[in-house]
């Protein structure tokens, strides 16, 4: 897992991120650590890594796992529930 953000630079730009996976997408899924200490999970695109791209995809790694389950959408405007 380290190889593969050292490969896409996740650690050299994000220094409070490591990505656990990708969506296939262009995206890469991540812990992030937030200034008080809680950790959440982001989706973020490969080709611009800054944090201001960052979309909370879970304030947990248990809430992106019930989000997932219960089919949320990431995105509120493609929201077809």
């Amino acid at each position: 897992m380290l190889e593969w953000n050292n490969d896409y630079e996740i650690i050299d730009s994000l220094n409070d991120t490591i990505g656990i996976g990708d969506n296939g997408g262009g995206e890469f899924i991540a812990l992030e650590k937030l200034p008080n200490g809680n950790i959440r999970i982001i989706l973020s695109p490969f080709t611009d890594l800054d944090k201001e791209n960052h979309i909370e995809i879970g304030n947990s790694f248990t809430d992106f796992i019930r989000r997932m389950n219960n089919d949320e959408k990431w995105f509120k405007d493609n929201d077809t529930k």
